[in-house]
C-alpha cells in the first residue's frame, strides 16, 4: 500500500511540474508534506478515540506500575521506617516516598524486566474500539475506490510468478545500488524512530511516571505538532532543500535523546511531556515528507522498485528496534538511536555533496559549487 501512495503522489507531482514549468522535486516536496500531514492527522483522531473510550472506563484511575519483588520491598521498608521515625499512621497512597520509588525506575532508567500492570480492558470498550477501527478500516479501502482518479499513461501488468520475482529482483538490484546505499542508514532511521516513540518512549516515559490514560493525550500532541511539520516541511524545500531539513531533523531528535537521558520524569510538570511528544513529532514529521522526496529526486527513473526498496529498508528499521526491545533497557536503546541517527544523516549530507560535485563537473571545469542550493 505505501508504495503504491508513494509511486501515485510522485506521479501527480511529476504532471503538476510539467504543465507549470516547475521542478518535479519542489512539487513532489509540496505533495508529500501534505499528504502526510492527513497522515499525522489520523494519529491524533486513533488517539482521542482510544483517549475517550479508555477513560470510560472505572478502572483507569487504579492503575499503577509494578515492579519486581525486590522494588516492592525497599518501598515498603521505606513506609515502615516512615512510619515508625514520625509514629504516625499515613495512608500508603498519599506517602511522597512512594511515588518516588515508582517513578524512580521511569525515563532512560526503565528495563523491559520492570512490567507495567496496565489494567483489563472491559468487554465494552474492546468491542468500542474494534468497532471504531473496523469502520475506519473498510472506509479507507471504499473511498479511494471512488474518489481517486486513475493515472493516465501508467502500464499495470498482469501478476503472476513471474512478474513478482522480476519485481524482487528489482528491488534488490535497487537496494544494492550506491546511490540508495548512501541513503540505507537514514531510511533505515526514518522507520526505527518512529516504533521507538510509539512502543518505547510512551511506555518509559508517559506510561510509567503518569498511567496509560495520557498516553492518547501525549500522542495526540505528537500528532498535530507531526501535520503541521509535514506541511511546513513540504512548503519548506523548495527554498532550503533536502538536506537543511533532515539536518534540522536530526539536531531536533539528538537534543530529545540527551535530555531523556538526563531527565528524571516526575509527575509535576505535566507540560514537559507534551513538549518531549510534540518536539519529536516535529521531528518526525519532517522524516516522513522529506525522506519520500529524496527517493522521488533520486530515482526519477524507477520510482516504483526505489519506493519499494524504501518500504523494505523502513520495515528492518521497525523490526530492528523491536528485535532488541524486551533485551535492552532504555538507556541502551537511546545511545543505539543516537548513533544510528547521526551516522545515517552524515552520510547521506557526504553523498549529497558528492552528487552536487559531480553534477557541476558536468557543466563546468573550474571545480565544485559548495552552495547547498538545489541540495
Amino acid at each position: 500500500m505505501w508504495n503504491a501512495v508513494s509511486t501515485y503522489v510522485t506521479y501527480l507531482a511529476r504532471s503538476t511540474a510539467i504543465r507549470n514549468d516547475k521542478r518535479t522535486v519542489h512539487v513532489a516536496g509540496k505533495y508529500f508534506g501534505v499528504f502526510f500531514c492527513f497522515f499525522q492527522l489520523s494519529v491524533v483522531a486513533g488517539n482521542l478515540i482510544s483517549s475517550i473510550v479508555l477513560n470510560d472506563q472505572n478502572d483507569v484511575k487504579n492503575k499503577t506500575i509494578s515492579t519486581n519483588t525486590d522494588l516492592q520491598n525497599i518501598v515498603y521498608k521505606s513506609i515502615s521506617n516512615l512510619n515508625d521515625s514520625m509514629n504516625m499512621d499515613i495512608p500508603f497512597s498519599n506517602l511522597s516516598k512512594y511515588e518516588q520509588d515508582k517513578i524512580s525506575i521511569c525515563g532512560s532508567k526503565y528495563c523491559h524486566s520492570y512490567p507495567i500492570e496496565l489494567g483489563a480492558l472491559t468487554a465494552t470498550s474492546r468491542y468500542n474500539l474494534l468497532g471504531i477501527y473496523g469502520v475506519a478500516t473498510v472506509l479507507s479501502l471504499i473511498l479511494p475506490l471512488f474518489l481517486m482518479d486513475r493515472l493516465k499513461n501508467y502500464r499495470t501488468s498482469k501478476i503472476n510468478i513471474k512478474h513478482i520475482a522480476n519485481q524482487a529482483t528489482a528491488v534488490l538490484r535497487c537496494i544494492v545500488e550506491p546511490r540508495f546505499l548512501t541513503c540505507f542508514i537514514m531510511f533505515f532511521y526514518s522507520n526505527m524512530e518512529l516504533g521507538f516513540v510509539m512502543a518505547e518512549v510512551t511506555k518509559a516515559f508517559v506510561t510509567c511516571p503518569l498511567g496509560i490514560h495520557m498516553v492518547g493525550y501525549t500522542m495526540i500532541c505528537f500528532g498535530v505538532c507531526g501535520s503541521i511539520s509535514s506541511f511546513v516541511s513540504g512548503k519548506l524545500e523548495k527554498h532550503v532543500g533536502n538536506v537543511s531539513l533532515i539536518s534540522a531533523a536530526t539536531i531536533i531528535d539528538l537534543v530529545l535523546l540527551g535530555v531523556m537521558l538526563v531527565w528524571q520524569p516526575n509527575q509535576e510538570h505535566l507540560y514537559f511531556y507534551f513538549l518531549l511528544l510534540g518536539a519529536w513529532g516535529i521531528g518526525d514529521g519532517i522524516w516522513m515528507s522529506q525522506v519520500n522526496c529524496v527517493i522521488s529526486r533520486i530515482f526519477p527513473d524507477k520510482l516504483e522498485e526505489a519506493f519499494a526498496s524504501l518500504r523494505v529498508v523502513n520495515g528492518l528499521g521497525m523490526t530492528f528496534g523491536f528485535a532488541y526491545a524486551s533485551s535492552l533497557c532504555m538507556t541502551y536503546k537511546i545511545y543505539i538511536l543516537f548513533a544510528t541517527c547521526l551516522t545515517g544523516t552524515v552520510v547521506y549530507v557526504i553523498s549529497e555533496i558528492v552528487r552536487k560535485c559531480r553534477a557541476d563537473k558536468k557543466e563546468k571545469d573550474d571545480g565544485c559549487d559548495w552552495s547547498t542550493n538545489g541540495l
